[in-house]
């Protein structure tokens, strides 16, 4: 029993001289700094949850007022479908009335570029788009394409 005792202790003490050696600044004093009145209220006044719940409130009131102008302004927005590929067999009727079965292997993509604006007086939007789609055949080995050069329209909600 003694011999863990004395192992403990040094431990113990080894533990302690390392916990002071890395501690920072020691065990020195802390400063002493005197403060007017006027600096304890002016300390009082800038730090206080009110003030702070102030601050907040007005940066949040700048934002939403950003956000809020952001909605009257033009916007270009880039959108497209994914390349949607099918392979897959389809009844396709023919004139007489029978049905012949026939394999579909084709890639279709597509894309649109779109300007629009709100007019916020009428609560509709003006706008002008182009778009395209390409659909690639990979059984006869063949690409076509169809779009539009321009749309130009007016979406209103009713």
């Amino acid at each position: 029993m003694r011999k863990r005792e004395t192992h403990r202790t040094k431990a113990f003490g080894f533990l302690s001289a390392m916990l002071l050696l890395f501690v920072p600044g020691g065990l020195a004093a802390q400063e002493v700094v005197s403060l007017s009145l006027r600096n304890v209220v002016d300390l009082a006044i800038t730090q206080s949850s009110a003030v702070k719940y102030v601050q907040n409130t007005d940066v949040n009131y700048y934002w939403r007022w950003k956000n809020h102008q952001t909605r009257f302004r033009p916007q270009l927005t880039l959108s497209g479908d994914l390349p949607d590929f099918e392979n897959q067999t389809r009844p396709i009727t023919q004139p007489d009335g029978s049905v012949v079965f026939s394999k579909v292997s084709q890639l279709e993509t597509s894309a649109r570029l779109a300007l629009s604006q709100p007019i916020p007086v009428l609560g509709a939007t003006v706008y002008a788009a182009s778009g395209i789609v390409r659909l690639q055949d990979f059984i006869n080995e063949g690409t076509g394409y169809s779009g539009y050069p321009v749309s130009v329209g007016i979406a209103q909600p009713l």
